[in-house]
């Protein structure tokens, strides 16, 4: 994209979006991370621009990471977000091999380090990761990827596991789209159970999680409900994975 475009951009968001943040934060072209911002400011607040911002983050992305910064694990955290945002895109927009491909870079990014990170949560990535392999026609390949992530990191010694939290999630987005109601919510309280029971957020979840009626409704409307109900993962859980990595290398 030429400088010039990506000015127009800006002054588009300016113009258009209902909420923005300051433009130090997006306005210049030089900057990856300025270019992921202005993507994602692109594609929410009243704004619908999904095939500039792929290109932005495709121009973010192409930039290469700063091998001697200071603070790398920050670096990371934001780069790993910026591909799942590209690659949530690219999905959006039927380009799922694409979309497979970010996804995995993101991953292998954000597992490359065992740092707590701000905006990336790992398990969280490889759900996305789940979800184009369903796209994709692979679903044996998706529910083999969910049963490795419970598996593996299941005695991981984290109060907030994100690898079980999402893999249960998973298998229950398998049990709803064959019908099983009970095994949805069977699924649902599992993933519940990889979180920190003391939270006051996990504890209302599963008192909501259980107060819902299996009949009636589709499986998938079911595994929809309950999945709205679970705790918000980027605000009501302080921290996640800690442990996981442990023996894990």
């Amino acid at each position: 994209m030429t400088k010039e475009k990506y000015n127009e951009l800006v002054q588009l968001v300016q113009d258009k979006s209902k909420l923005t943040p300051p433009l130090l934060t997006y306005n210049n072209y030089d900057n990856w991370e300025h270019k992921a911002t202005l993507a994602r400011l692109l594609n929410m607040y009243g704004l619908n621009y999904p095939k500039y911002a792929i290109e932005l983050f495709r121009d973010a992305i192409a930039i290469p990471l700063n091998e001697k910064s200071s603070d790398r694990s920050s670096d990371i955290d934001l780069r790993a977000w910026a591909l799942r945002d590209l690659s949530i895109l690219e999905s959006q927009q039927g380009d799922n091999e694409q979309a497979l491909q970010h996804i995995e870079q993101a991953i292998d990014l954000a597992e490359s380090r065992t740092d707590d990170y701000e905006f990336t949560i790992r398990g969280n990535l490889l759900m996305h990761k789940f979800l184009i392999l369903c796209e994709l026609g692979q679903a044996q390949e998706a529910e083999a990827l969910a049963d490795d992530m419970i598996e593996r990191y299941k005695n991981a010694g984290s109060k907030n596991n994100s690898y079980v939290f999402y893999g249960n999630q998973c298998k229950a987005k398998l049990a709803a789209k064959r019908g099983k109601h009970a095994e949805v919510k069977e699924f649902m309280l599992k993933a519940l159970d990889a979180l920190d029971n003391t939270n006051e957020a996990v504890a209302a979840s599963r008192t909501a999680l259980l107060s819902i009626n299996t009949a009636g409704a589709s499986a998938m409307d079911l595994f929809k409900e309950m999945q709205q109900a679970l705790p918000d993962a980027y605000h009501e859980i302080v921290y996640w994975d800690t442990n996981c990595f442990q023996d894990k290398r």
